[in-house]
């Protein structure tokens, strides 16, 4: 059977490796008796050796769609409904496409008598190690409906904040596209025309009118083959899993950007603060709770760091102490926990540091929109006056040269 291993190396680095194995225990011995941390193992489901990929056709199910499951699923489990059929209810009515055969999977499982935890761990590359860490947590702790509340909570803010930012991307997006448009109608139909009267006339080109005469060429003897690529990139792209690798990409260039940097290092650490929270609360111990949880910083603190960190919690520091090995950009997490640690409420503390971190990612998205809008304006306008007046110009030259 295929294992989807998810492990430190003993330089820091984090990777995600398919092995096959006789069952768990054999695949997290491979890696731990080569020196390595493994931080999850979970049944492969289409991976490959570089982790899990999600295409433009099975895409990972969104941060809504797995709010209401863990909402329905918490109500109807509270009403008495055996676990078995609240599935099958859900599945009727699944929220989402690409939950529906999760869903179905899950309740065959639990049908054939594996637990609830097991299946969805079985299925992490889809539903979030974290989650299947606190579901595996609750049932632990025969407190599987105050966990699902809480991830519900939590995938409720997150789910909110995301789509906040998601709409300060929405209006430069459809400027871009409509500007697009209208500058693949000049180059198609009307610079041609003006490179027509540029010929009759045996007017002197300069070299950027020149250069959209050449574009405008371009596009119209390749217009058939332009088109194709347009409609079928997006489905390429998502297909070959580029869309994860340029989504890597963009986070480690936005991550130290003036504006956008701040709200995704303050993303990170309000994921981070709540994923401890509730691994805590549902009762996961502290190294498998700080272990799953330091996935969402480890953009902004690196595996070394993590893997340090671990490492002081497993030789019996205090959690704390293990948070400030991280070196966060806000040490807001480490003073709460150390004041929860003293009081005995550290899951309390971290879900009031979540609260201040959301409360900060929701000023920042106010404060980037107030200017991305202005900003897009301006650099578009720029640039359609620059093709317009490369064409434009050369005439009015000649034209005041005739006077």
């Amino acid at each position: 059977m295929k294992y989807l291993v998810e492990y430190i190396t003993a330089d820091g680095a984090r990777r995600s490796e398919a092995v096959s194995c006789d069952n768990s225990s054999d695949a997290s011995f491979k890696f731990e008796s080569a020196g390595h941390f493994v931080v999850s193992v979970a049944e492969a489901q289409g991976a490959s050796s570089n982790g899990v990929r999600f295409s433009f056709f099975n895409p990972r199910p969104s941060l809504f769609d797995l709010m209401l499951f863990t909402r329905e699923l918490n109500t109807l489990i509270k009403a008495g409904v055996p676990l078995p059929s609240a599935l099958s209810l859900i599945e009727e009515h699944a929220p989402g496409k690409s939950l529906l055969p999760l869903i179905a999977g899950v309740r065959e499982d639990v049908v054939a008598g594996i637990s609830f935890s097991e299946a969805v761990s079985k299925r992490v590359p889809y539903f979030p190690e974290v989650y299947a860490r606190c579901i595996s947590g609750g049932e632990t702790s025969s407190n599987l409906t105050a966990v699902l509340d809480l991830l519900a909570d939590n995938l409720k803010k997150s789910y909110r904040l995301s789509a906040r930012f998601f709409n300060i991307l929405i209006y430069p997006a459809v400027v871009i596209a409509i500007a697009s448009i209208v500058l693949a109608f000049l180059i198609v139909y009307v610079v041609p025309a003006f490179e027509k009267v540029f010929l009759e006339m045996r007017i002197e080109t300069p070299y950027y009118t020149a250069f959209f005469f050449r574009v405008s060429s371009f596009f119209r003897n390749n217009l058939a083959y332009v088109i194709a690529a347009i409609i079928l990139f997006p489905p390429f792209f998502f297909a070959a899993g580029l869309a994860e690798t340029l989504k890597r990409k963009f986070y480690s260039i936005a991550v130290g950007l003036p504006g956008i940097g701040p709200i995704i290092r303050g993303y990170s650490l309000f994921l981070f603060s709540g994923m401890l929270s509730i691994l805590l609360r549902s009762g996961v111990p502290a190294v498998d709770s700080l272990s799953a949880a330091s996935a969402a910083i480890e953009r902004i603190s690196g595996g070394r760091r993590i893997s340090e960190a671990l490492d002081a919690l497993k030789n019996g520091a205090p959690l704390s102490s293990a948070i400030s090995l991280l070196r966060l950009s806000d040490e807001a997490v480490v003073r709460m926990g150390a004041v929860g640690e003293r009081s005995g409420r550290v899951p309390e503390m971290l879900e009031a540091v979540n609260n201040y971190y959301s409360e900060i990612v929701e000023n920042g998205i106010e404060r980037l929109s107030s200017i991305v809008e202005p900003i897009v304006i301006f650099l578009l306008g720029i640039f359609m006056a620059a093709v317009i007046l490369s064409i434009f110009l050369p005439l009015i030259r000649i034209t005041m040269a005739g006077f």
